[in-house]
């Protein structure tokens, strides 16, 4: 993105005029100071009148650092917030706070609001609104934010979208206790990710946790119905407690029973891979070999697939 910095802006009321040389005025931010030394950012011009050969541009400066949450609503479109979220970042700013409707922040997709971010490290949410039903974190939300470390999203989101928060490779905290279903490859090589409260999740699609090396244990109480190679290359998961009553199922075919490769690596190996064998498993006790739920445990150690074995199998 194009910024210039400190122009020589004049004022009328609150809204400030400069000329612009042509250019790609879709990708433009602007930096200013005024008489005592503070920091000004104005988005994207609101206005642009062609004058010769140059552009006149009608812009309302906004704080470097909001003392609010910034509103989303107040831009007069995704393409003036990018720009306006852009031009804090640029400003040495790496934490932000929203609030609005999630349609206007432009957020997810390949090329969304925070894609490819290597500036944000914490993101506050919980003042967004409008989520859609049911409320869902847009796929590719913070798609490759490489320096994020924490996100916080409102009480009323319930699903992560898939690739969410993917090679989001610094993120170590992430409230999900509210979440109900995380989506394929959801948190797709987060590295540095230790833990993760999910007692509400009841449905975890393939590869959502897909080279998360730095994952030790996953809980999830709630859990029955499961996508292919959850867990595949979490090579330091050394403990899983599927707890839930009941028929464990496929997440797109509830009459069928887990596919065994859900515990099992796609492509990973070695030093890299899932180890079932270094895992400890906890089960609810209707999953034991004479319970009433599948998949049943068998020959004391296996379960989900006969050739996976796992360190230990305890119940409650």
């Amino acid at each position: 993105m194009e910024k210039i910095e400190n122009l020589s802006l004049t004022p009328s009321g609150n809204v400030f005029y400069t000329a612009l040389v042509p250019g790609n005025i879709s990708g433009m931010s602007i930096t200013a100071t005024d008489g005592e030394g503070k920091k000004y950012i104005a988005a994207l011009p609101t206005i642009m009148i062609e004058a010769g050969n140059v552009y006149v541009a009608e812009v309302t400066l906004k704080d470097v650092v909001p003392t609010e949450p910034i509103d989303v609503d107040q831009y007069a479109s995704t393409v003036e917030i990018k720009a306006a979220i852009q031009a804090i970042f640029d400003a040495g700013v790496t934490e932000i706070k929203l609030k609005g409707d999630l349609a206007n922040t432009g957020m997810g997709g390949v090329y969304g609001t925070f894609a490819e971010n290597t500036q944000i490290t914490k993101c506050d949410l919980t003042g967004v609104t409008g989520w859609g039903t049911p409320a869902t974190l847009p796929d590719r939300a913070f798609r490759g934010c490489t320096a994020l470390r924490e996100v916080k999203l409102p009480d009323d989101v319930r699903v992560i979208g898939e690739y969410a928060f993917v090679y989001c490779v610094a993120l170590t905290a992430v409230n999900l206790s509210q979440v109900t279903r995380i989506d394929g490859s959801a948190f797709y090589e987060c590295t540095s990710l230790a833990e993760l409260a999910t007692d509400n999740v009841t449905a975890i699609d393939e590869n959502a946790f897909w080279g998360c090396t730095s994952l030790q244990t996953l809980k999830i109480p709630k859990c029955t119905r499961f996508g292919y190679y959850i867990v595949t290359g979490c090579s330091s998961l050394t403990r899983i407690e599927a707890t839930a009553a009941g028929d464990f199922v496929d997440i797109d075919d509830v009459g069928r029973t887990i596919n065994e490769a859900v515990f099992q690596n796609k492509f990973h190996s070695g030093e890299e891979a899932f180890n079932s064998a270094e895992c400890a498993l906890v089960l609810n006790a209707d999953k034991k070999e004479d319970g009433s739920a599948v998949p049943k445990v068998s020959n004391g150690n296996r379960w989900s697939s006969e050739y996976i074995i796992w360190k230990s199998i305890g119940f409650q």
